[in-house]
């Protein structure tokens, strides 16, 4: 079991809308955070971790939940999953969004590693999956190969898909 609090400070040049109807006006704001979180130890083959959190958000305040449940069947395969709920009250309103998300590891081998996450934010509507295989051709060196699609909520937004392509390579001295 862990407490913490933190202060932050952020400048906005310009307001923005942080849901539909409820805006934060440019201003300069602080914010003080404090959480209370349980965590189990991940090297166990059932897992997780908790937080509660509450505090200053934008001249409003945000109480938050967070879960994230993770399960190691096999030494090389870890599911995970995880959800937070924010309810956020401002002077100019009220909402509450939620993020889920679930990510698979599977390691093949030492050499041949995946990660695959799922996700969804009820507050854009936005769902993103992403895709990662890391082969590990020689201690240091990698090759990655990641793609992500997200499409977001609305008519004139369509998916977004990416692949990319990345390789290391180091030079011995």
């Amino acid at each position: 079991m862990r407490f913490n609090t933190t202060e932050t400070f952020d400048r906005l040049d310009h307001g923005f809308e942080i849901s539909p109807g409820v805006t934060v006006a440019a201003g300069d704001y602080r914010f003080r955070e404090g959480f209370a979180e349980f965590e189990s130890s991940g090297k166990r083959r059932l897992a997780g971790r908790a937080r509660y959190g509450r505090g200053d958000f934008y001249g409003g305040r945000r109480e938050y939940v967070q879960l994230a449940p993770s399960y190691r069947p096999l030494p090389a395969l870890s599911v995970e999953a995880g959800y937070e709920l924010n309810s956020v009250r401002l002077p100019a309103g009220s909402f509450t969004t939620h993020v889920l998300n679930a990510r698979v590891n599977l390691n093949l081998t030492n050499r041949w590693l995946t990660s695959t996450l799922a996700q969804y934010d009820s507050a854009s509507g936005r769902r993103v999956l992403y895709f990662r295989l890391n082969y590990i051709y020689r201690p240091g060196d990698d090759l990655f190969v990641v793609f992500n699609r997200a499409t977001q909520a609305g008519p004139e937004r369509g998916p977004n898909r990416t692949l990319m392509v990345k390789c290391t390579y180091s030079f011995d001295f």
